[in-house]
């Protein structure tokens, strides 16, 4: 091993070895990691000048004018081992640094885990205990802001204290990370009771435990909603639950009913006029789950369509399943409850979490203000790379 100036040691190649009857090297390093590399995939990854833009850290090559079956007019192993150096029967030349080679392992390739967190699962025991931060810190501090994003992704819940007590906050901390989202509510709302609603959430009565927008087929991701002004009267106590807890006892418990809800399409739909006239529709299942595996729950009990696109046997046995999922989410173990103060803000996954309202009293000339938002994954990921890079020196590969 070699090392950086501050002391990190690097892997150095030790032996690279050709095997043209597959086509690859084999490259042994000194961290004690023997690699197999594909003549055409080093082709393809070429770092020189010409046919990758550091800049902008895109390749400047074209697939359609590869050889898959490519073989190297020769190697060498240079700079004592830091570096594999490759000329092609062109006589193009590619160099390529051990470190870099080391990570690029493919399928034993080290997960990203900004991109596959290990998730905190949790029930009742985070009363009282959900991550806390502070408005002013997430808005001035790189740390704590990482901090922050770390917790949503690994916990899926955090609250944020001692906000200004004034619309336009959410947007403030979105643009903290990114850009708000924009759904059919547009891109920041205020949820509070009045007439003439296109959504319960407008009004004051009790809210089912319920993910938003499940009509998406691409539904919200990370949720902002912050407190203005609380109800003076009794009630507006927010509820949360944690989806991955919800999935471990039923598939524990009833795993015929876990295998419906999670396999068999729930529609949705709603019909109003917010910022435009709309009517969204979509058709996946309660239990839902991306290619990653990542959990997309969509539940959502008031907007659930009257029709069911699945086959009658299947309708009196989907809903003894939808029973039995609100009997488990509704769980004493599983529920936790939070009523916002006013200059705090609840920020959390809505494809993960279910969230809830109690019904509330508004007493006279006082009102119960909330404003919300939503932040796409995408974002809120690239921003704690972005981060990661910068407070502790992570490489881009």
């Amino acid at each position: 091993m070699t090392e950086t100036a501050n002391g990190e040691a690097q892997p150095r190649l030790l032996k690279v070895t050709r095997d043209d009857q597959a086509k690859w090297y084999v490259a042994d390093l000194s961290d004690y990691y023997s690699g197999k590399y594909p003549y055409v995939w080093l082709r393809d990854n070429c770092q020189c000048s010409q046919c990758y833009n550091k800049e902008c850290l895109q390749r400047e090559t074209l697939t359609a004018d590869m050889d898959p079956e490519v073989l190297p007019a020769s190697e060498s192993v240079v700079d004592d081992g830091r570096a594999l150096e490759v000329v092609w029967p062109d006589q193009h030349r590619s160099s390529y640094r051990a470190d870099w080679l080391d990570c690029q392992r493919f399928s034993e390739s080290q997960i990203d885990p900004i991109s596959h967190p290990e998730y905190q699962v949790w029930g009742a025991e985070m009363n009282g205990n959900i991550p806390t931060f502070d408005y002013a810190s997430i808005l001035s501090t790189d740390k704590v802001l990482y901090e922050w994003l770390r917790v949503l992704q690994t916990t899926g819940i955090a609250l944020v204290q001692r906000a200004p007590k004034e619309k336009g906050v959410c947007r403030q901390l979105a643009e903290r990370v990114a850009f708000f989202r924009r759904t059919i509510y547009g891109e920041e709302w205020q949820v509070e009771s009045k007439p003439n609603v296109s959504s319960l959430g407008y009004t004051s009565k009790y809210l089912v435990l319920h993910t938003d927008l499940p009509y998406y087929i691409s539904p919200p991701e990370v949720q902002l909603l912050h407190c203005i002004e609380q109800a003076k009267g009794k009630g507006g106590e927010n509820q949360f639950v944690d989806g991955w807890n919800i999935v471990r006892q039923l598939k524990a418990e009833h795993p015929e009913a876990y295998k419906l809800l999670s396999g068999v399409p729930i529609d949705y739909k709603n019909a109003a006029t917010d910022q435009y006239p709309f009517h969204m529709k979509a058709s996946r299942p309660i239990i839902d789950y991306d290619l990653r595996g990542e959990l997309c729950m969509r539940y959502n009990d008031p907007i659930r369509a009257p029709y069911m696109l699945m086959p009658v046997e299947k309708v009196t046995e989907m809903y003894k399943a939808i029973k039995l999922f609100n009997q488990v989410i509704y769980r004493p173990q599983n529920l936790v409850h939070h009523r916002l103060t006013e200059g705090e803000m609840v920020t959390f996954n809505n494809r993960r979490l279910l969230h809830g309202r109690s019904s509330f009293e508004v007493q006279a000339g006082s009102s119960r203000l909330l404003e919300g938002g939503y932040i796409d994954w995408d974002e809120v990921r690239s921003r704690t790379r972005v981060l990661r890079e910068k407070l502790y020196g992570i490489k881009r590969l």
